[in-house]
């Protein structure tokens, strides 16, 4: 396995595509709890989505 992408070895693009699957289902967990929380709080208007 010494194939070359951007000076990366294969292992480390993957070692990077986890993290930043990790990193990208904490912020979108972070914003859906965000949201669910301001929902609860201010319940919006009718009609309005």
């Amino acid at each position: 396995m010494s194939e070359q992408v951007f000076r990366l070895s294969v292992n480390q693009v993957m070692a990077y595509a986890a993290v930043a699957n990790v990193l990208l289902v904490v912020v979108l967990a972070a914003i859906n709890v965000y949201y669910a929380v301001h929902a609860k709080r201010q319940p919006m208007p009718a009609g309005t989505r």
